[in-house]
């Protein structure tokens, strides 16, 4: 008899340190049944230690920054502009260069062969409405303008937010420190229109070419000296930002005037469309 009592609360124990809620009833009806004593289940409280905080995890992007309409829109522009351009083995050079007008202090009469700087006499956009061609530029370029005195052409001062070259800002101030300076820098370089076969056109083309705004930029003086008359093979601009808009602009220049170009600079051209736009 003793071992039949046993055995039922030995299993009424189990199930109370197992399944301590459950097991209450069925150890007190088996301890009933059995005429033992009521079992009490002791609480059991489990305690679980708080994970570690993950630390956050900067992942980068995978997606590739999309271009933007401007440079899609020069990328677009130069390749076609590139598929009229023909080319030569080399770039020729041509004797009789002369961008000086007027008389050298020796009294000799300069050629001045692309016509006066920046005059306003020229069939270029822009032409014979009352202001020269530099001011033109820097009226249409720099925000923040003021004019010399009463005149309406004339830029005293203004600002530049992103300097092509460079991509700096420039605070212009006619007459000022270089720093303060900014040049009318041409695209495509006269000299070397005058070499492919600027040489062979009229006064009047050449004036125009000098003239024409989309051969314009305005840079800072230590650039434009820098690019001198070196073409897209020998130099391109320091601005990584700036060299799609620039080779479409150079691009564009040649096909609408029908310049050629060297093998090499087409070459340097179709890169910077491809890789900068």
């Amino acid at each position: 008899m003793r071992s039949s009592k046993v055995i039922p609360l030995v299993i009424a124990v189990i199930l109370v340190v197992l399944f301590p809620g459950a097991a209450r009833n069925i150890a007190s009806a088996i301890g009933g049944q059995a005429g033992l004593p009521q079992v009490s289940a002791p609480e059991v409280s489990i305690s679980v230690p708080a994970l570690p905080a993950v630390p956050s995890v900067d992942v980068p992007s995978t997606v590739p920054v999309p271009r933007s309409a401007d440079n899609a829109g020069f990328q677009a522009a130069g390749l076609a502009a590139l598929g009229s351009v023909p080319t030569l083995d080399s770039r020729p050079f041509r004797a009789g260069y002369d961008r000086e007008c007027g008389k050298d202090k020796d009294g000799k009469v300069r050629l001045c062969v692309f016509g006066p700087a920046w005059t306003d006499d020229t069939v270029a956009p822009g032409g014979h409405n009352g202001c020269d061609t530099r001011n033109d530029l820097l009226k249409a370029t720099l925000t923040d303008i003021t004019f010399k005195g009463t005149s309406k052409c004339v830029v005293q001062s203004g600002h530049l937010a992103h300097e092509p070259y460079t991509g700096k800002s420039v605070d212009f101030l006619r007459g000022g420190s270089i720093s303060q300076q900014l040049d009318v820098d041409h695209v495509v370089p006269l000299k070397v229109i005058w070499d492919y076969n600027g040489a062979d056109w009229t006064l009047e083309k050449r004036t125009a070419v000098a003239n024409d705004p989309m051969n314009l930029i305005l840079a800072s003086p230590s650039q434009n000296r820098q690019k001198g008359d070196k073409t897209p093979s020998e130099w391109m601009p320091a601005s990584k930002d700036f060299a799609c808009e620039y080779a479409s602009k150079y691009a564009g220049v040649a096909a609408a005037y029908g310049l050629p170009m060297s093998v090499a600079d087409k070459d340097s051209l179709t890169l910077a469309l491809t890789n900068a736009c």
